[in-house]
Protein backbone atom coordinates (compact mmCIF):
# COMPACT_ATOMS: atom_id res chain seq x y z
CA UNK A 1 0.00 0.00 0.00
CA UNK A 2 1.59 3.22 -0.79
CA UNK A 3 1.48 6.44 1.57
CA UNK A 4 0.28 9.60 0.46
CA UNK A 5 2.78 12.02 -0.66
CA UNK A 6 3.14 15.64 -1.49
CA UNK A 7 5.65 17.39 -3.51
CA UNK A 8 6.54 21.25 -3.56
CA UNK A 9 8.18 22.67 -6.76
CA UNK A 10 9.27 26.54 -7.49
CA UNK A 11 10.11 28.17 -10.83
CA UNK A 12 10.56 32.14 -11.13
CA UNK A 13 10.52 34.06 -13.45
CA UNK A 14 11.58 37.88 -13.08
CA UNK A 15 10.49 41.03 -15.13
CA UNK A 16 12.71 41.49 -17.71
CA UNK A 17 13.22 38.13 -18.23
CA UNK A 18 17.19 37.88 -18.18
CA UNK A 19 17.13 35.00 -15.49
CA UNK A 20 19.02 37.99 -13.70
CA UNK A 21 17.34 39.33 -11.09
CA UNK A 22 18.21 43.33 -10.24
CA UNK A 23 17.70 45.07 -7.42
CA UNK A 24 13.85 46.44 -7.21
CA UNK A 25 12.92 44.35 -10.05
CA UNK A 26 9.91 42.20 -9.59
CA UNK A 27 10.19 38.14 -9.32
CA UNK A 28 7.07 35.57 -9.63
CA UNK A 29 7.83 32.39 -7.95
CA UNK A 30 5.32 29.87 -8.92
CA UNK A 31 4.59 27.45 -6.75
CA UNK A 32 3.48 23.91 -7.64
CA UNK A 33 1.95 21.23 -4.92
CA UNK A 34 1.54 18.16 -6.00
CA UNK A 35 -0.07 15.21 -4.35
CA UNK A 36 -0.91 10.89 -4.89
CA UNK A 37 -2.73 8.90 -2.65
CA UNK A 38 -4.78 11.00 -0.33
CA UNK A 39 -7.85 9.08 0.47
CA UNK A 40 -10.19 12.37 1.30
CA UNK A 41 -9.72 15.84 0.37
CA UNK A 42 -7.53 18.14 2.68
CA UNK A 43 -7.82 21.91 2.75
CA UNK A 44 -3.98 22.90 3.39
CA UNK A 45 -2.25 26.53 4.15
CA UNK A 46 0.88 27.59 1.60
CA UNK A 47 3.12 29.74 3.48
CA UNK A 48 6.20 31.64 2.12
CA UNK A 49 9.17 33.26 4.30
CA UNK A 50 10.38 36.19 2.64
CA UNK A 51 13.48 38.37 4.28
CA UNK A 52 12.46 37.47 7.37
CA UNK A 53 8.46 37.49 7.31
CA UNK A 54 6.00 34.99 7.43
CA UNK A 55 2.95 35.54 4.52
CA UNK A 56 0.05 33.50 3.99
CA UNK A 57 -0.23 32.90 0.24
CA UNK A 58 -3.20 30.70 0.12
CA UNK A 59 -5.21 27.62 1.02
CA UNK A 60 -5.21 24.72 -0.70
CA UNK A 61 -7.80 21.97 -1.16
CA UNK A 62 -5.55 18.88 -1.79
CA UNK A 63 -8.43 16.54 -3.19
CA UNK A 64 -8.87 12.61 -2.76
CA UNK A 65 -7.10 11.06 -5.16
CA UNK A 66 -4.05 13.29 -6.86
CA UNK A 67 -3.53 16.27 -8.57
CA UNK A 68 -1.55 19.56 -8.51
CA UNK A 69 -2.36 23.19 -7.80
CA UNK A 70 -0.26 26.26 -9.12
CA UNK A 71 0.08 29.42 -7.19
CA UNK A 72 2.05 32.57 -7.60
CA UNK A 73 3.98 34.71 -5.39
CA UNK A 74 4.99 38.19 -6.91
CA UNK A 75 8.03 40.08 -4.77
CA UNK A 76 10.90 42.18 -5.05
CA UNK A 77 14.29 43.18 -3.38
CA UNK A 78 15.83 46.29 -2.32
CA UNK A 79 19.52 45.25 -2.40
CA UNK A 80 21.47 42.77 -3.95
CA UNK A 81 23.27 39.53 -2.24
CA UNK A 82 21.74 36.08 -2.01
CA UNK A 83 18.22 35.81 -0.82
CA UNK A 84 16.14 32.71 0.78
CA UNK A 85 12.60 32.25 0.52
CA UNK A 86 10.89 29.03 2.54
CA UNK A 87 7.75 27.99 1.14
CA UNK A 88 5.36 25.75 3.49
CA UNK A 89 2.36 23.93 3.13
CA UNK A 90 1.19 23.46 6.50
CA UNK A 91 -2.35 21.08 7.42
CA UNK A 92 -4.83 22.31 9.15
CA UNK A 93 -3.01 21.52 12.52
CA UNK A 94 -0.13 23.86 11.77
CA UNK A 95 2.09 20.78 11.37
CA UNK A 96 4.59 20.64 8.25
CA UNK A 97 3.45 18.47 5.15
CA UNK A 98 5.79 19.58 2.52
CA UNK A 99 8.39 22.63 1.75
CA UNK A 100 10.66 23.66 -0.30
CA UNK A 101 13.54 26.04 -0.13
CA UNK A 102 14.66 28.80 -2.45
CA UNK A 103 17.41 30.59 -3.18
CA UNK A 104 18.40 33.70 -5.63
CA UNK A 105 21.06 36.04 -5.99
CA UNK A 106 20.17 39.59 -6.94
CA UNK A 107 22.92 41.73 -8.68
CA UNK A 108 26.07 40.47 -10.01
CA UNK A 109 26.70 38.24 -12.97
CA UNK A 110 23.51 36.41 -13.27
CA UNK A 111 24.64 33.63 -10.99
CA UNK A 112 22.19 30.73 -11.06
CA UNK A 113 19.64 30.22 -8.59
CA UNK A 114 20.19 26.90 -6.52
CA UNK A 115 17.11 24.96 -5.50
CA UNK A 116 17.50 23.23 -1.51
CA UNK A 117 15.20 20.46 -0.74
CA UNK A 118 14.59 20.48 3.17
CA UNK A 119 16.05 17.30 4.91
CA UNK A 120 12.36 16.37 5.80
CA UNK A 121 12.00 16.45 2.19
CA UNK A 122 15.38 14.19 1.18
CA UNK A 123 14.35 11.61 3.37
CA UNK A 124 10.38 11.44 1.98
CA UNK A 125 12.14 11.45 -1.70
CA UNK A 126 14.50 8.03 -0.51
CA UNK A 127 11.74 6.22 1.31
CA UNK A 128 9.29 6.51 -1.75
CA UNK A 129 12.01 5.57 -3.96
CA UNK A 130 13.39 2.66 -2.31
CA UNK A 131 9.55 1.91 -0.30
CA UNK A 132 8.79 -0.94 -3.12
CA UNK A 133 12.10 -3.00 -2.56
CA UNK A 134 12.11 -2.89 1.00
CA UNK A 135 8.06 -3.84 1.29
CA UNK A 136 9.52 -6.46 -1.43
CA UNK A 137 12.42 -7.56 1.24
CA UNK A 138 9.79 -7.91 3.67
CA UNK A 139 7.36 -10.33 2.18
CA UNK A 140 10.23 -12.68 0.91
CA UNK A 141 11.73 -12.99 4.82
CA UNK A 142 7.99 -13.71 6.00
CA UNK A 143 7.44 -16.30 3.58
CA UNK A 144 11.03 -17.57 4.52
CA UNK A 145 10.28 -17.36 8.00
CA UNK A 146 6.69 -19.13 6.98
CA UNK A 147 8.29 -21.86 5.35
CA UNK A 148 11.06 -22.67 7.81
CA UNK A 149 8.22 -22.88 10.55
CA UNK A 150 6.18 -25.11 8.87
CA UNK A 151 9.27 -27.84 8.65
Amino acid sequence: MQDRSIAISVAWADASNDRQIDPQETVTFTVYVSWAFFNQTENMILKVTDQGFEKILDAVQLTAGSGSVSVQYVTGFETPGMKTLVFRLEDSEGRLAAGKTVTVTVGGTGQPTVETSSWLENINVAVQKYAGIMLLLVVITLILVAWKLKR
